[in-house]
């Protein structure tokens, strides 16, 4: 009997261990479901919606660029650890893009904000704001200045679903319907390149300053920088936040450091409206199609 009683307290001893893990792995799980809950509808910086579901620490979405005949439409699936979701996603047959990969995604501003800081397969979208949410506002200490960095813009609408590259008039062109947007002269290869990026992206807008003979251009997705990238772009980096208007040698340039990367003559307010579209969107990239001689500019996130 004595050893029976023996082998029961052993047993209760070595259970106990045991049961107070288990305990304390469930109250950190129910510590973390409590800090937070991301089920909502989310806005995409690459103009997309997102519906999300939370169920206990997996995460699902279903997003599209647009509810009817969308660009692209993906799905994903991931895992909370800690402030970071680590997960899969997938296109699929709604949209016209067939992609896939994985994605980690940041947790911020109190589970109102998702920021990617990995994503394989092209994916476009790096933030993501639940729907609803307002940031709280950075006073500016002179109202002049915010003033200064809204920027009027003068862009051109386009459908790239249905846009496509023709041959008029021994020249080829990226046209939308009976209007060309973008002409390549002789160069089909890169007009056919173009149009990828296009897709690719989701691009709908073409933009200028000055015109007619603008001095500067930039694509824009629905009213959006474009984001992400995609196979062999050929882009330069640059940081927007020191760049600067400055006069050259007589000539109204923007300017990355020592190096000039945009060039208006002597249009000082057109270089100084091209700065401030660069600032407010962000941009620092710029991408070209077909070097030397680009057929085609833009820039992107």
């Amino acid at each position: 009997m004595l050893k029976y009683l023996m082998s029961i307290l052993a047993v209760l001893m070595l259970w106990q261990p045991i049961a107070l893990a288990d305990r304390d792995d469930g109250d950190r799980f129910r510590s973390n479901l409590t800090r937070i809950n991301l089920t909502g509808i989310w806005i995409g910086d690459d103009g997309g919606r997102y519906y999300l579901r939370q169920v206990d620490l997996s995460i699902y979405w279903y997003g599209e660029q647009k509810l009817s005949n969308p660009m692209w439409a993906n799905v994903f699936h991931g895992k909370l650890d800690g402030d970071e979701i680590k997960g899969r996603w997938a296109d699929v047959p709604k949209g016209q893009m067939g992609n896939a990969g994985k994605l980690r995604l940041k947790i911020k501003a109190n589970g109102n904000i998702l920021v990617a800081t990995k994503k394989t397969g092209g994916f476009g979208g790096s933030q993501w704001t639940r729907e609803g949410y307002r940031p709280p506002t950075v006073r500016t200490p002179d109202k002049r200045v915010r003033a200064q960095q809204r920027v009027r813009e003068d862009c051109v609408s386009f459908n790239p679903r249905t846009a496509k590259v023709a041959r008029i008039n021994g020249r080829y062109k990226i046209v939308d319907g009976q209007q060309w947007v973008f002409d390549f002269g002789d160069k089909k290869n890169e007009a056919r390149r173009a149009l990828s990026i296009v897709h690719h992206y989701g691009i709908n807008q073409s933009c200028y300053v000055g015109r007619p003979n603008p001095s500067f251009e930039y694509l824009l997705v629905s009213g959006s920088a474009p984001r992400g990238g995609i196979a062999k772009e050929d882009c330069i980096s640059f940081n927007p936040e020191i760049v600067q208007v400055k006069k050259v040698n007589g000539s109204w340039k923007i300017v990355d450091g020592n190096h000039w990367m945009f060039d208006f003559g002597n249009k000082m307010n057109e270089a100084r409206t091209a700065f401030g579209v660069i600032r407010q969107h962000g941009f620092s990239r710029s991408c070209f199609v077909g070097r030397p001689n680009a057929s085609l500019q833009y820039m992107r996130r």
